[in-house]
Formats: C-alpha cells, structure tokens, sequence
C-alpha cells in the first residue's frame, strides 16, 4: 500500500471513529452514508467542490447546501467539518470506514460469494447459515455469478478470501503434476 493510500485510510479511520464517538444513531448513520454517496456519485457536486479548491469556500458551499436539507445537527455538523478541514479528497474512505463500524455494531458482515451458476433461495441460505456458524455474524450476501470458475464457490469479505472453486482446485492439482514431472 502506497503511502498516500495508508494516510488514507488513516484519516477515513479517525472521521470514522469520530463520528461513531458522539453517539449516532442508526438513522444518522444511514442519512449520513446517503448524503455522502451523493456527494461521492454526482459529477456535478464532485466537479464543484474541486473547484471551490478552498477548504472555506467548501465549507460555506457545503452549510448552504445543507441548509435545505432534513438532517439531525450532528451529521450537518460532521459533513461541514469535513469540508471545514479539506477532507472531501478522503469522502470515499471516510464512507469506507463508517459502513465497516457500522457493520460491526448492528453484529453483520457483507460477503460476496462468487459461484458459476444461479444458486437457489435454499442454497443461498444453506451458505448463510454456514457463514454464520463459522463467523459469529449475520452475513449480507451478494450473489456474483461467474461461469469461469467451472464450480464450486469463492467466498469473499472485507479481509479474508475462501476459495473453494473448481478452477483452484484444477490449478492446484496441474502444479502438484507439474513437481512429479
């Protein structure tokens, strides 16, 4: 990791840790991420913020922005510090970060799991509670269909990958031929 991606993620982690310490509430949290992936996906607001350059008149934008909207004081506040202190460079990894805590509080874990064919309803959940048992959470499942893998399944959170494919194996098994040969 590069050193500019390490500060990063530092400073999404701090904002993070900040915001999660004045005691918000889930709904907060939920207003907050979405009016920050507004921020994060419309062109319009990125392009106009970068223009704005100054970390003041980003901050004065941002509080007339906010003026409009149906927020509690405590997220209007944390998104006018973070234009007050030239943070929305690092919007991206401050989101990051809050959805990972926010996660580990309501005691959940996304998980993308990768197969080769549709699974149905009772395997899906056969996969969940299987996750479940072994993690301690209640997994959220997003279901990624990739026919390159032949069979099997790929399971993958934020920090650990389970690759029980098929294809690994096939791979696995070539080496294995290729140290006899």
């Amino acid at each position: 990791m590069s050193q500019k991606n390490a500060n990063a993620e530092l400073i999404g982690r701090r904002y993070a840790q900040a915001f999660f310490s004045s005691d918000v509430t889930n709904e907060e949290v939920n207003h907050f991420l979405e009016v920050a992936k507004v921020f994060l996906n419309d062109e319009h607001l990125k392009s106009k913020i970068k223009a704005l350059g100054n970390a003041r008149l980003q901050s004065e934008w941002v509080e007339k922005l906010l003026s409009g909207l149906t927020l509690s004081q405590k997220v209007k506040n944390f998104l006018k510090l973070i234009a007050y202190k030239g943070r929305f460079l690092f919007l991206k990894n401050i989101v990051s970060w809050i959805e990972k805590q926010n996660n580990d509080k309501l005691g959940i874990i996304p998980i993308q799991l990768v197969v080769s064919e549709y699974q149905s309803d009772e395997q899906i959940a056969g996969f969940k509670s299987n996750i479940k048992g072994v993690l301690g959470k209640e997994p959220i499942i997003d279901v990624l269909i990739n026919p390159e893998i032949l069979g099997g399944y790929i399971i993958k959170t934020d920090s650990v990958i389970i690759d029980n494919s098929l294809l690994k194996r096939i791979e696995k098994l070539h080496n294995a031929m290729k140290g006899v040969a």
